[in-house]
């Protein structure tokens, strides 16, 4: 083998050892949020470390949007101990499993975890104020639509095993109409056209035939009815009329014996 075999097979080596690497799961820590989403400043040269930390983390309390998407985090973890009133939170592209500890950030208003591997919804019903969640790209398979937050107005769940359920879908699509305050859009598209799609799949010849059976339905037994109320008079006034005729003969009868 020459020189040139090695080194291709040591490149593919390093490549293949440098994306094990890159799926190995990371934890949030306070260093990698800073790291993401704090400047580098270093004109204070008068500060040592651990006041630099101390000023970083009071920016970050102040911080409104966080970005921590492809870090290969696992977990949704630590974050209600360095954040303060997060409005904004992109984690796509990580490594997530369950989506947890995030009550706490009762001002949330957009939630990233597109291209992860949850398989659940929960935990976020008690997020009042969301009205952005991207949950494509995930391995989600049914949930209840009460796990969701009333708020919502865009809503993403492309490329989940729950869409290609086409019972859960149309189930979701009917409920929805009613659940959500003010949904605008669904999966990138307008609610307005899955309306429209779902008139449109609607035969109203068979509609209208089921319609004028229930009304000839209806008019056949209001006359079975009317038939049977009108008997039943002609039955007692035929007695009636026999009784006053009974009645006349005997008086009649009565008087000539007189």
């Amino acid at each position: 083998m020459d020189f040139t075999e090695n080194e291709s097979l040591l490149n593919y080596y390093e490549s293949c050892l440098a994306k094990r690497k890159d799926l190995i799961p990371k934890k949030i820590t306070l260093k990698l949020i800073m790291e993401r989403n704090l400047k580098d400043e270093n004109s204070n040269t008068d500060q040592n470390t651990d006041d630099k930390i101390e000023t970083k983390a009071n920016e970050l309390m102040k911080l409104t949007q966080i970005h921590l998407d492809r870090e290969n985090i696992d977990e949704i973890d630590n974050l209600i101990e360095f954040l303060g009133d997060v409005r904004n939170l992109y984690l796509q592209h990580n490594l997530i499993r369950k989506i947890e500890n995030l009550e706490f950030f009762s001002g949330l208003k957009f939630l990233v975890l597109s291209n992860n591997r949850i398989e659940k919804v929960e935990n976020l019903k008690q997020l009042t104020n969301l009205k952005f969640l991207d949950l494509s790209k995930n391995l989600i398979e049914c949930f209840e639509i009460d796990e969701l937050p009333k708020s919502l107005s865009f809503f993403d769940l492309r490329e989940n095993k729950c869409i290609l359920n086409d019972e859960f879908w149309q189930k979701f699509l009917t409920q929805s109409i009613s659940y959500f305050i003010n949904l605008i859009q669904l999966n990138e598209q307008d609610v307005t056209d899955f309306q429209k799609e779902k008139n449109e799949n609607i035969n109203y010849d068979d509609s209208l035939k089921e319609i004028m059976e229930k009304i000839i339905q209806r008019s056949t037994s209001r006359q079975k009815n009317d038939r049977e109320t009108f008997k039943k008079m002609w039955i007692e006034k035929k007695y009636k009329l026999e009784f006053i005729k009974q009645e006349f003969n005997t008086r009649l009868s009565e008087s000539f014996q007189k």
